[in-house]
């Protein structure tokens, strides 16, 4: 009784514009997820074009590998990053670039033979693989809260010439369409190593 008719369309108009301001912030968002959604794609779209203009051009090996390890770093938001590369009497892969804030390496050598350790495995079974307790390998020593490692297969003309590895903090979890992106990133830069070695 204490709530007149003029006071009832009062809320009423209230509770309209309230519902209006939630639709619009919930538009609002999904037109900024939208957006960064598209963002991302662009990025990856402008590496796949520099892949392919370095696998066409005649570049020096190692700002070739320099250039593509930071760029798949900030695409995919690594801590750090490293490439081993085939030796060409293709008896062990060998560090050939590190970047990122931690130490040199995240391992205890410098090179890893065919199937040995996370490097080694990755060469031989040619596929993408991460680990999400890097510590479990007895060759790794890499900084505190690296949570998960990643390799990506170098590959080219049915072989792996190369391994690049990535280190993130904390638990980083890789989607199938990452780790789909991530071979393909690899067989461009693989390729490119063949063409930066001929």
């Amino acid at each position: 009784a204490e709530f007149s008719t003029e006071d009832q369309r009062l809320i009423e108009m209230l509770a309209a514009h309230a519902a209006a301001a939630i639709e619009n912030a919930f538009l609002y968002k999904q037109v900024r997820s939208s957006e960064g959604e598209l963002s991302q794609r662009n990025d990856e779209l402008e590496l796949f074009n520099s892949l392919a203009t370095a696998v066409s051009s005649a570049m020096e090996l190692e700002p070739l590998l320099e250039s593509m390890l930071e760029r798949v770093m900030g695409l995919f938001g690594a801590e750090a990053g490293e490439v081993f590369v085939m030796e060409e009497d293709e008896s062990f892969y060998h560090l050939a670039v590190h970047r990122g804030r931690h130490r040199a390496s995240f391992w205890e050598r410098d090179h890893f033979r065919y199937g040995e350790g996370f490097v080694g495995a990755v060469a031989s079974s040619g596929k993408v693989a991460w680990s999400h307790d890097p510590g479990l390998d007895p060759l790794y020593h890499g900084e505190d809260g690296i949570g998960t490692l990643a390799g990506v297969p170098l590959a080219a003309r049915g072989r792996v010439v190369g391994v690049m590895t990535m280190a993130f903090h904390g638990q980083r979890t890789i989607s199938q369409r990452e780790a789909g992106q991530l071979e393909a990133m690899g067989a461009g830069v693989g390729v490119a190593v063949e063409n930066a070695r001929l």
